[in-house]
């Protein structure tokens, strides 16, 4: 799995990211995400919405920092959203700083 860079301000140049397809896909949109368990900010503070402990679904690793991400309201039309939609909400995120 290739990794996504990070922009200056975290505590890794990079990160692997899993997220979970939902079976309503895509209708339903993917919702929160998982990343390497020592990301951190670059101050070391853990970012905002996020928390150790929590597997993900198809992979029980615990050790995995979970991020309670959502999708803003009408960010996300079947019609037109696809996966790496969802790739770019996750960059956003990470832009976020927090």
């Amino acid at each position: 799995m290739p990794a996504i860079r990070l922009p200056t301000g975290w505590s890794q140049q990079s990160t692997h990211v899993r997220f979970v397809v939902p079976a309503g896909y895509p209708y339903a949109a993917p919702d929160c995400f998982w990343a390497d368990p020592n990301l951190r900010l670059g101050s070391g503070a853990m970012p905002q919405n996020t928390q150790l402990g929590n597997p993900t679904p198809s992979q029980p690793d615990p050790s995995m920092l979970w991020f309670s991400w959502h999708l803003a309201g009408g960010s996300w039309n079947p019609g037109v959203s696809d996966l790496m939609t969802y790739i770019q909400v996750i960059k956003k995120r990470f832009e976020a700083l927090q």
